[in-house]
């Protein structure tokens, strides 16, 4: 049969623990081994048994396989080596980390199943099974007519239980001889065999197109097995099991316990032999505490011989010229050594750690009699630890001992066995003894005795909620003595060791065994209830081996994909609607079909039916309904996909409601990828070609960029071209439907606090100009540059009308978007010439209507370069707490300016604060309201690494006649002064680094403040601010000039101080936005928090510690650009670092169901409950650092 293609992913991660999961493919498959988040970026090796083509299967060669990487570049997301899958079987592979195993598991490639005399295939899923008692199907020569009702009934296939010989019990699983064929089967003048089994099961797979397979038990086999005597090692026994006899004796000493209430020596004592209330069960728990526990001393087994201890420690105290053999860990204590024989009193302690813990102050007798009574107190001690660890475990026996009978004799739904009796004991026995019986001192001597302990075997059985893997009759495992086995006494437990040479008959008789059923059914059934060990599995599977629409969606552009794809639930409302609740859960993340996938992708891999979400698919349409029904009610294309999937789901609605989960995943899964691709479709070849890390990277700008009812940006010019428009469903009229970029969500998602200057500049060159979504780059840039005044773009954008302009750097952030449009976009300068609608054209003019006054968009720029060259003072409109609750009154006032000395950009006052770090205070109680955090005045860093870019951007198309303007012209102390963009330029060059660069020289001339200085080598975070000592602060602003404006910095220096920011500000997702060592520092934010802590108190150290994500895409990018200049070798391990670290933002991005990064963390990468859980910066530079890797 030919199966088409398919390719199936199976993501590596660094110590990821898969032994216990079996991965299921089919013939025909690939299976593409990829680095998952936390291996990318490093050395990783391959290794599988699965064969060559053509090769024989053997478990133990492994070969390494060979890594692809199509995309052939450095990020790693979509390396993968991979297996052609058509050969059926059980397969494993591991990987290494270096030369470190860091994880593995196992495959299973499906059969292809043939029946009928035309050998035509029958697929698995279409397996229907009967399975039949063999023990209670009579002589074999009547087993046709008896199975013929399956053939009528119409299965496919039948599953017989062990057709062997059964032990004593009768019990199918409880096989005494595994070779023969149930004698049962047999007449008195006909013996059958196993080719008489053979024949029958060909014919019905030929005659009756069924198959059949049936079980093998590896796990017990039965007590009464003659080959267990000849082969007593195959058993777990006091042998080779030494640390089974505490257990033993408990066992034994119970089952003296029943035979003497059996007898009724302990009805006095409130027992008889018939129990029936609580009163004789508590009786019977006095009994064993009083009178079983103290006279066995189970606590022997694990202790020390204090006399003999301490003798031996005196005899070497006062030995001449002792020597200590080896030298102790000084970390190393006192502890006591088990017996691997477990004698009583047997253990010891390591004496070299005594001696050199109890050391006496001279050689006198007083003083080794004091030393050895400190060594005889302190075994005390450890013997007391375990007297106490052992009453632990005997409280544990009793509580389950009791649990037992009062299921088997009080219990309504128990078996209610009657008396106590020899047949029908208090308790079931854990281990077999096949000697005369004797009194419990004398069994006790038989553990020591290999001849006879050989024979004393622990039975089989299963410990309710264990890990059904996990071999619990193994060292480190107490269920035994702990009574916690449901004991099958009929059956032992079969011991193989870890290989075929650790019991040599045992791994040749049941490979025998397995051989039978492998040469006579067409399949066999596992019986691994019981804790079989997986190897010895594998070892037997393998003897067996060896014998035998793009729907409608497509019209869908980037926009509405926002819709159809998220829009969190402020977004939602702010259009009249709503994320769906699930009861008893939460609210999903999204509206759309991403808030559906990340739970369901929660619920996939532990297949966790049980889910709220689940139950409320079988409970009714609500959700079903939902999905759809918000899609119709929008217009357009969007409703046309939700009546696609409301004609899906008017199928799925016929179905057993108990299927309906998962065939609503499908229909998801189906139109979700599919969306998905339309919409990498759209964008840029980066990311079309690009690896799956960039590619869901490039989702945020979806994710991001949207538009809802009322439109965020302000109208654009009539005249510009390619303007997206709508009918308004109110008034039926043609209207602007510009998309905006949302800051972060879920708190800067909607209304007047969804754009903000600064956010949506620093976001935009990756979530727009690297994602290819030109157009709607275009007319972000152009609504901005509209609302113009004083010289600044808003900080809050409020449409246009409600802005305000309180920030200094969103302006610089908007230029060097407009430099990167010009260098990115195809014909990209044509957007200098384009129409912007002033809103406002002059300072204190009333808000305009689009097209009311257009100019070009160089004139816009070239104002910003004028205004801020004249210098800006303003106070902001509306001033106090109707706009800012907070503020102090000198906070509104607005300056900025450029230094005639230097060429900087600076501004600010120490009672506002005009760049990103722009927490203000708000505790009356800490009595920090109205002061900023992080004032930042002068001239903070990344606005003169910002500015220096635009003028050298400015200079370089005045030289090429492309921008007008090669100067600025000025009125200064009642002059025209003119200032050339060349002038301006080579100020910044020529003072940044001097008055910048914190030098590593103590008599630097430059420095103005030396005794500030707490650490050289960096770069200032700001030059000339009101409080000195904040210039000196160690930040990560340093590195965004860095990117900016590297002319500014001289490679030598700029590395050491991106050393020194590595060192101190790198943390697991983010840069942290102050030096741990500064003495305000905090990294946990908790805007909550309000007590008497000035630092602290409502987040007041929002920037002064905890980790930010989007900074650390410049750390990362200035790192490649000056690694470069370093040398190769410096340049290759600052690849290898760069995606060591991206490698955890992919991590955070799979697993976060907001498919996001986050705003920030708490310190070390801790999550912090008060940040965007994903925010648009954050994506957008981790996407730049992708794209410049």
């Amino acid at each position: 049969m030919g199966h088409s293609k398919q390719i199936r992913i199976l993501l590596l991660n660094e110590m990821e623990k898969l032994e216990k999961t079996l991965f299921r493919l089919e013939q025909g498959f690939e299976l593409q081994f990829r680095l998952g988040p936390t291996l990318q970026g490093k050395a990783v090796t391959v290794y599988t048994n699965y064969p060559f083509p053509g090769e024989a299967f053997n478990r133990e060669k492994f070969r390494s396989l060979e890594w692809e990487n199509p995309t052939e570049r450095e990020d790693d997301s979509d390396k993968y080596c991979k297996l052609n899958l058509q050969q059926a079987g059980s397969f494993q592979y591991y990987f290494l980390q270096g030369n470190e195993k860091s994880g593995g598991g196992y495959i299973v490639v499906d059969p292809i199943l043939h029946v009928g005399a035309d050998n035509h295939v029958l697929p698995l899923d279409c397996v229907t099974l009967q399975t039949f008692l063999a023990k209670c199907m009579g002589p074999f020569d009547e087993w046709e007519s008896r199975l013929r009702v399956a053939k009528e009934s119409g299965y496919n296939m039948i599953h017989f239980t062990p057709l062997q010989t059964l032990g004593l019990s009768r019990s199918c699983y409880s096989l005494a001889d595994q070779l023969e064929l149930n004698p049962d089967f047999s007449r008195p003048n006909k013996k059958y065999t196993w080719n008489d089994v053979g024949q029958l099961v060909e014919k019905l797979k030929k005659e009756w197109n069924i198959l059949c397979i049936t079980d093998v038990v590896y796990n017990h086999t039965a007590a009464n097995s003659r080959w267990i005597q000849e082969h007593p090692e195959s058993a777990y026994n006091l042998v080779n099991s030494p640390h089974l006899k505490p257990a033993w004796v408990l066992d034994r000493a119970l089952w003296h316990l029943s035979c003497d209430v059996a007898e009724g020596k302990y009805k006095e004592k409130g027992v008889p032999a018939l129990i029936e209330n609580d009163h004789q069960m508590n009786c019977i728990r006095k009994i064993i505490w009083e009178d079983i526990f103290p006279k066995i001393q189970l606590w022997e087994f694990f202790q020390v011989d204090v006399y003999k201890a301490v003798e031996q420690f005196r005899g070497l105290l006062t030995q001449e010229n002792r020597k200590i053999t080896t030298k102790p860990d000084p970390k190393e204590h006192l502890k006591i050594i088990q017996d691997p024989e477990y004698r009583r009193l047997g253990c010891t302690v390591d004496m070299n750690i005594a001696l050199a813990t109890f050391i006496p102050h001279d050689k006198g007798p007083a003083a080794i009699d004091e030393c050895c009574n400190w060594f005889r107190k302190r075994i005390e001690e450890l013997n007391s630890e375990k007297h106490q660890l052992m009453n632990y475990h005997q409280e544990q026996a009793v509580n389950c001992l009791l649990g037992n009978v009062s299921y088997e004799r009080l219990a309504g739904h128990g078996p209610k066995l009657g008396p106590v009796t020899r047949k029908h004991p208090l308790v079931t026995r854990y281990f077999t003894f096949p000697f005369e019986e004797m009194t419990l001192s004398a069994e006790e001597s038989m553990i020591h005795n290999p001849n006879k302990a050989c024979f004393l075997m622990a039975h089989n059985g299963w410990v309710m909620g264990d890990d059904p893997l996990r071999n619990f009759a193994e060292p480190g495992s107490e269920v035994y003595l702990r009574r916690e086995l449901i004991c099958w006494g009929d059956s032992v437990k079969l011991r193989y060791g870890n290989k075929p040479e650790d019991c040599p008959f045992l791994w040749a008789h049941m490979k025998k065994y397995t051989e039978i059923a492998a040469t006579y059914f067409q399949g066999v059934r596992l019986d691994n209830c019981h804790s079989t060990p997986l190897h010895v599995a594998e070892v037997q599977k393998n003897n067996s081996s060896t014998l035998s629409k793009e729907i409608i969606a497509s019209k869908l552009t980037l926009a509405e994909l926002n819709q159809v794809l998220y829009r969190c639930e402020a977004e939602e409302q702010e259009d009249g609607g709503g994320c769906y609740d699930i009861p008893n859960w939460s609210s999903l993340k999204y509206a759309g079909l991403q808030g559906l996938m990340s739970v369901l992708a929660e619920i996939r891999p532990k297949n966790d039916l049980g889910h709220p979400f689940c139950d409320n698919l079988r409970s009714g349409d609500w959700m079903i309904d939902y999905v759809s029904n918000r899609l119709i009610s929008r217009s357009g294309t969007i409703a046309e996909v939700g009546k696609w999937l409301q004609a899906m789901f008017f199928y799925l609605k016929q179905i057993p409601r108990y299927l309906i989960p998962c065939y609503f995943d499908a229909i998801l899964i189906g139109a979700y990828t599919t969306l998905l691709d339309i919409a990498w479709k759209q964008m840029s070849s980066f990311v079309q070609n690009g690896s799956t890390f960039v590619k869901h990277l490039s989702l945020g700008s979806v994710q991001m960029c949207g538009v809802g009812k009322c439109p965020s940006l302000p109208l654009l010019s009539p005249s510009l071209m390619d303007v997206p428009y709508r009918l308004n469903e109110i008034t039926k009229e043609k209207e602007q439907c510009c998309v905006s970029l949302a800051a972060g969500l879920p708190h800067f998602s909607s209304g007047i606090f969804r754009c903000w200057g600064r956010d949506t500049f620093i976001a935009l060159r990756g979530l727009l100009l690297i994602t290819g979504r030109y157009l709607e780059a275009r007319n972000i840039i152009l609504a901005f540059a509209g609302t113009l005044r004083h010289g600044l773009i808003p900080n809050l954008l409020g449409e246009g009308t409600y802005a305000r302009y309180n920030c200094r750097d969103a302006v610089w952030w908007w230029l060097q978007c407009i430099q990167d449009y010009c260098k990115m976009v195809p014909n990209g300068l044509d957007i200098l010439k384009c129409p912007v609608s002033r809103m406002y054209p002059t300072d204190d003019s009333v808000p305009l209507s689009a097209g009311t006054l257009d100019q070009p968009l160089f004139e816009v720029i070239q104002e910003v370069m004028q205004r801020h060259m004249q210098g800006i003072q303003f106070r902001e409109r509306n001033a106090g707490p109707q706009i800012d609750r907070n503020m102090k009154d000198e906070g509104f006032n607005i300056t900025a300016g450029v230094d005639e000395e230097t060429g900087f950009v600076y501004g600010g006052n120490r009672l506002n604060c005009g760049t990103w770090m722009d927490k203000m205070g708000e505790s009356d109680r800490a009595r920090n309201r109205g002061i900023p955090a992080t004032p930042r005045d002068g001239s903070a860093v990344e606005i003169v690494g910002l500015s220096k870019s635009a003028v050298c951007w400015l200079l370089e198309l005045s030289k090429k006649r492309i921008f007008p303007y090669h100067e600025v012209t000025v009125k200064k102390h009642g002059k025209v002064v003119t200032v050339s963009y060349d002038e301006w330029n080579r100020k910044i060059q020529d003072n940044f680094e001097k008055l910048f660069h914190v030098s590593e020289d103590p008599s630097d001339s430059n420095e103005k403040h030396p005794n500030l200085v707490h650490k050289r080598g960096i770069y200032k975070d700001s030059y000339g601010a009101s409080s000195p000592w904040c210039d000196y602060q160690l930040r990560p602003n340093f590195t965004i000039a860095m990117v900016v404006a590297p002319e500014l910095f001289t490679a030598e220096k700029a590395w050491k101080a991106l050393e020194i920011a590595e060192k101190n500000l790198l943390g697991p997702l983010g840069m942290k936005t102050l030096d741990p060592d500064d003495m305000v520092y905090c990294g946990i934010y908790d805007n909550a928090l309000d007590n008497d802590n000035y630092n602290l108190a409502k987040g007041f150290n929002y920037h002064q510690g905890p980790e930010w994500l989007w900074p650390i895409g410049y750390f990362l990018r200035a790192k490649l650009y000056f690694s470069k200049l370093m040398g190769p070798e410096a340049n290759s391990k600052t690849v290898f670092l760069v995606k060591n670290i991206l490698s955890r933002h992919y991590v955070h991005l799979e697993r976060s169901p907001w498919k996001g990064l986050p705003e920030l963390t708490n310190e070390n990468g801790q999550y912090c409950p008060f940040s965007c859980e994903t925010q648009a910066w954050s994506i957008a530079t981790i996407l730049e650092t992708l794209y410049d890797l």
